[in-house]
C-alpha cells in the first residue's frame, strides 16, 4: 500500500491482499491519534471531516477513506501499510 501512495519505492505483494480488518485498522488510528496527541475533532478539523466520523473508523465500524489514510501517512511520516496493519 505504500508503494501504492508513493510513501516507498518497494512494491511488495502478499498473499489476502483485499482483506482489510476494519476493528485493527481502528485501533492503529487510536493509537497513532493519542501518540501525536490529537483529540478526534483536531484530527477531524485536519482531514476536514466530523469528529463522528473519526469516531467510526476507531471503533472499527467504516474503514478509512483512502485519501484520508494518505494524508494522515504523508504528514505525519508514517507507513500506510502499519496504519492498515500489513506488515
Amino acid at each position: 500500500m505504500d508503494y501504492i501512495i508513493g510513501l516507498t519505492s518497494k512494491r511488495k505483494t502478499m498473499a489476502n491482499d483485499n482483506i482489510l480488518d476494519k476493528k485493527a485498522i481502528g485501533k492503529n488510528i487510536k493509537m497513532f491519534r493519542v501518540k501525536y496527541k490529537l483529540t478526534q475533532k483536531e484530527l477531524a478539523n485536519f482531514l476536514n471531516t466530523t469528529q463522528s466520523v473519526i469516531s467510526s473508523y476507531e471503533k472499527g465500524r467504516n474503514l478509512i477513506l483512502t485519501p484520508f489514510a494518505a494524508q494522515i501517512c504523508f504528514n505525519y511520516k508514517i507507513s500506510l501499510d502499519a496504519l492498515c496493519n500489513r506488515k
